[in-house]
């Protein structure tokens, strides 16, 4: 755990640092991941350390119950930071810490210790929900 909160401060630390030296840089965190896909977003917001302003209602804390012995919880960070935990059976919850882009209404989330697992999460701007998968939808509880 000590090694993944190490980890996501330097990366914050040396993301601020790019950013300041160079004003045409739109490469963000999310080169992780390896297919590519987060340089795809990169002219779109992709070069700012915050949620665009139409989209601020996005970051906090998201649910949704996955099954009868699941809920995960999505938090989502001003900083383009993401960490996704799994609570099943009433146990411990599971972090995945990553960072993310978004990109035509779409939350693209690299989980950096889920092996670099790339998510995407489409947006609901007119119910402001965040779709979960299979007809399942994020709800905001913080």
């Amino acid at each position: 755990m000590l090694v993944v909160i190490f980890g996501v401060t330097i990366s914050a630390l040396s993301s601020s640092g790019s950013s300041e030296s160079s004003a045409d840089n739109t490469e963000s965190v999310n080169t992780t991941d390896n297919s590519g896909s987060a340089e795809q977003g990169s002219e779109d917001n992709n070069n700012s350390s915050s949620v665009p302003s139409d989209l601020s209602w996005i970051v906090g804390t998201w649910r949704v119950d996955a099954d009868a012995n699941t809920t995960i919880l999505l938090q989502i960070g001003d900083g383009r930071a993401i960490c996704q935990s799994t609570i099943t059976n009433g146990g411990q919850p599971d972090t995945s810490i990553g960072t993310y882009y978004i990109q035509g209404d779409v939350i693209h989330a690299t989980f950096n210790d889920m092996g670099g697992l790339v998510t995407t999460y489409p947006i609901n701007r007119s119910d402001q929900t965040i779709e979960a998968g299979d007809g399942l939808s994020f709800y905001k509880v913080r």
